[in-house]
């Protein structure tokens, strides 16, 4: 029972919350794997925002967790709800799409060999780095004592108050979340689980950016995705770069923000900048920018400073008013978490 729920959480609810935004996009952005990507963002989101008041009050990690379960079905209900008006238009345009040529679907067949492999690897072959003792710990901790950052992660001894660098970025303690529903210990979901899905998250979002960047000629995104892979392959350099972080370190906030955040932003910020758009881009922005401050603390001044600087750009290209609450909306969760960085 508990494998199948992970299943539905990890395929199926992620589809459902990502038809939420595609239903207000417009529809040259729509797409199946723009649906299934801005999913697991939506849910990034979500915990992010019911997840922090509960650990800054100190409140019990089930609590937490069974309020998240309840506000996460309830948008993948709405996602159910739009689902049938999202799938008539996505018919609609591949309808008027022309063809992909021979040649570049055997480009997307190499590229989906390669991703799965890559994705098989990594269930098969840990890495195990000093992170490990604080993401695995802290997750462990809230999942057997029903507390959240409560402890220390290297100790053991109890935090006189909560550290709200940590207390802001709540990764461990969503990876508990999916332990507890589906009954598996946090180290298996972060190494087994969430490493493959992750790795395979990451290719489609540049997917999605390279069907962006090429409108005009998208039978070549698949010589783009096996450029975007062979920079990730042979990218471990040093320890410290993005590509040796995305296949050692893939659960983990620092990796996920440069690995699929990042990414992300640049594909929000593709959509929003056209001249065609609607509420559900400007959505996407949002989701990505707090989903930032799920990943990482540091991701609160970036994402502000992101936002800042394309909001000035935009404005001297396209000179619209329209655009200036979706700005403000994306640097309203920005100021408030930094504020409660700051003072905490």
């Amino acid at each position: 029972m508990g494998v199948a729920l992970l299943l539905i959480v990890i395929t199926l609810v992620p589809l459902l919350c990502g038809t939420v935004i595609m239903r207000f996009m417009h529809t040259q952005n729509r797409s199946v794997a723009g649906m299934y990507a801005s999913g697991w963002f939506v849910m990034f989101a979500l915990f992010e925002v019911v997840a922090v008041p509960f650990i800054i009050t100190k409140r019990s990690f089930h609590l937490m967790a069974d309020v998240y379960t309840v506000v996460v079905l309830l948008v993948a209900l709405v996602g159910a709800f739009f689902v049938k008006r999202v799938w008539v238009s996505l018919r609609e345009q591949a309808a008027n799409q022309e063809k992909s040529s021979r040649l570049c679907k055997i480009g997307y067949l190499v590229v989906g060999v390669l991703v799965i492999a890559q994705m098989v690897f990594l269930m098969f072959h840990q890495y195990y780095d000093g992170d490990d003792a604080y993401y695995v710990a802290v997750a462990l901790d809230s999942f057997e004592k029903d507390v959240m950052y409560m402890h220390s992660a290297y100790t053991g001894y109890p935090y006189p108050e909560v550290e709200m660098r940590h207390a802001l970025s709540p990764v461990p303690v969503w990876i508990a979340w999916l332990s507890k529903l589906s009954e598996i210990h946090p180290t298996i979901i972060a190494h087994t689980v969430l490493g493959p899905v992750f790795i395979g998250l990451m290719y489609l979002i540049y997917g999605l950016i390279g069907r962006r960047l090429l409108h005009d000629r998208k039978n070549w995104v698949p010589v783009f995705i096996l450029f975007v892979m062979l920079f990730y392959v042979f990218g471990h350099v040093t320890i410290y770069t993005a590509e040796t972080f995305a296949y050692t370190r893939t659960w983990q906030g620092k990796s996920m923000y440069a690995n699929l955040v990042i990414p992300m932003m640049y594909l929000a910020l593709l959509y929003v900048s056209d001249k065609k758009w609607g509420l559900g881009e400007w959505a996407l922005m949002w989701v990505a920018i707090v989903s930032g401050a799920f990943c990482t603390s540091v991701s609160i001044f970036f994402g502000a400073v992101f936002i800042v600087i394309f909001g000035i750009c935009l404005s001297f290209y396209r000179k619209e008013k329209r655009d200036i609450p979706g700005m403000l909306a994306c640097l309203l969760p920005c100021l408030v978490l930094g504020l409660l960085y700051i003072r905490g």
